[in-house]
């Protein structure tokens, strides 16, 4: 008997979700964050979560999380991954009362852009450990916004650079800070560029952070719809969940930690999501968000990306709204690479990004990074379809490659005769 191809349901977004989504977004880009001090971030995370009585969390002993769902089908489960932070500083020295600090650099900018450059100081946010945070332990916190009040925090000026000397056991780029009058500064604190929170003009988001954290809020918007889509089926739906890694910019440092803990099962299909920086002729903005199919390290999952190129094309012949990319975007690194070496079936979508890292290649300065607005909500519809998909392939019309090439054989092994 002939399996019956069931009809793919279109997704859609009403306005008043799209304007949800797009301020989900500028919330969650606006986060002072930096490597190991993720704070923030977390502390907007379990904000979140508190508001809907369906999410489950855990975590590992690194402070990596998870958010996954009350009464998920033990199945192999759909990891949708992003990581919480984003190149800044950390203070590791404090003189002249705090009016001069030393702190080290955790990520990857390029010297030229730290001469003279401003940044800021946030005071609040290492009061409260990762470790706390993630276990819900707040102090006298109210909510996230208590972590990142800026009335407090100061601005200084770089003034002197110092590079990376492993001999020394300096792992990071150093600079000397120098702020306009004595400040409470601490060794622990977190210092980032001094730039405005993120904003929307004409159709694109200007922000502090995208990369990784409008990948972050792109996935909370997707496990929200399509559970609100699922939940009266959850019997028959895939078992989603979201991870939400730390320390990714000095090495995928918390993905290495997450795959050795035990916080994600072996036989996971993971996508993990990303910002990549975008090339005008090659990877454009407007065109979709991609389909990575390697990084500059690696190549993904061979499978799990045609599944999902299959699953893209579906889409886009129900909804002339959405567009897509498929490309290797090889020049950076991601999570996916580190997830399929400790071997887990992984590849990696991305948002086309411009300012990667907050360089401004244009007018050689610091600035805030920018996406798309149509590729965030073609992002979020995408992972919508795969949470959906993934798993009714079958069902919705899709057959495997391998199921394709069998038929092919079986059609056309005359002419080898």
């Amino acid at each position: 008997m002939a399996t019956k191809i069931k009809q793919a349901r279109k997704i859609s977004f009403t306005d008043k979700q799209c304007e949800q989504f797009e301020k989900l977004l500028v919330e969650v880009t606006s986060l002072p964050t930096a490597t190991g001090c993720e704070q923030a971030v977390f502390r907007y995370l379990y904000d979140w979560a508190a508001r809907r009585s369906w999410v489950t969390i855990k975590h590992d002993q690194w402070g990596n999380m998870v958010f996954s769902f009350k009464g998920a089908r033990k199945v192999k489960p759909i990891l949708i991954t992003t990581h919480l932070d984003h190149p800044a500083f950390v203070v590791v020295d404090v003189e002249d009362d705090g009016k001069t600090v030393w702190a080290d650099f955790r990520g990857g900018v390029l010297d030229d852009y730290f001469v003279d450059a401003a940044v800021r100081w946030w005071p609040r946010i290492a009061e409260c450990s990762v470790n706390d945070v993630s276990r819900g332990k707040f102090k006298k916190h109210d909510s996230y916004l208590d972590l990142v009040d800026q009335s407090g925090s100061m601005k200084g000026k770089i003034t002197e650079l110092q590079p990376i000397c492993e001999k020394d056991g300096r792992l990071y780029k150093r600079v000397k800070i120098h702020f306009t009058r004595k400040i409470k500064v601490k060794i622990g604190d977190v210092i980032t560029w001094d730039l405005p929170a993120s904003c929307i003009v004409r159709g694109k988001l200007h922000a502090r952070v995208c990369d990784d954290l409008a990948a972050t809020a792109a996935s909370l918007c997707a496990f929200d719809r399509w559970y609100q889509r699922n939940k009266n089926q959850l019997n028959q739906a895939s078992n989603v969940q979201l991870v939400f890694t730390r320390a990714e910019e000095v090495g995928f440092i918390g993905a290495i930690g997450a795959c050795q803990s035990g916080l994600l099962t072996k036989d996971a299909r993971i996508i993990a999501l990303e910002n990549s920086k975008s090339f005008v002729h090659d990877s454009p903005q407007g065109a979709g968000p991609i389909i990575r199919v390697g990084d500059r390290i690696s190549t993904f999952n061979d499978e799990l990306n045609a599944q999902i190129a299959a699953i893209s094309q579906k889409m886009a012949t129900k909804d002339e709204m959405f567009k897509y990319q498929r490309k290797l975007m090889a020049g950076g690194a991601c999570e996916a690479t580190a997830y399929q070496c400790f071997g887990y079936q992984s590849t990696c979508l991305c948002l086309p990004l411009v300012n990667y890292h907050n360089m401004n290649e244009d007018k050689q300065k610091i600035d805030r990074e920018v996406i798309d607005l149509a590729d965030y909500h073609n992002f979020i519809k995408l992972l919508v379809g795969i949470c959906e998909y993934l798993d009714d392939l079958d069902a919705i019309g899709i057959k495997s490659l391998s199921a394709q090439l069998h038929k092919l054989f079986s059609e056309r092994k005359n002419v080898l005769l």
